[in-house]
């Protein structure tokens, strides 16, 4: 057996619309080690097969479900957008 978490390391992007906040999000499989430093990721799976994600920047939270179909897809990074409103 491969090493369960060896996907991370495949680039892939796609775009999910967030369920809560209607948001356009970045979803990403391959960790980034200049945005890992800032952003911190918990993922949970719910009993409806849809992933919550909790995104730690500063002392500010924020946590939406979204409709991810595996753990790869649910490391998630902020938009720009919405990036911008954090560091304001």
């Amino acid at each position: 057996m491969g090493h369960r978490y060896q996907n991370y390391f495949y680039s892939s992007y796609r775009l999910e619309r967030c369920r809560c906040c209607g948001r356009d999000i970045i979803g990403r499989k391959a960790i980034d080690l200049k945005f890992r430093h800032f952003f911190k990721h918990r993922v949970y799976q719910t009993k409806y097969s849809t992933w919550c994600y909790e995104i730690y920047y500063g002392k500010k939270l924020f946590r939406h479900e979204t409709g991810f179909r595996n753990q790869h897809d649910a490391v998630l990074f902020l938009d720009v957008e919405l990036s911008k409103l954090l560091g304001s």
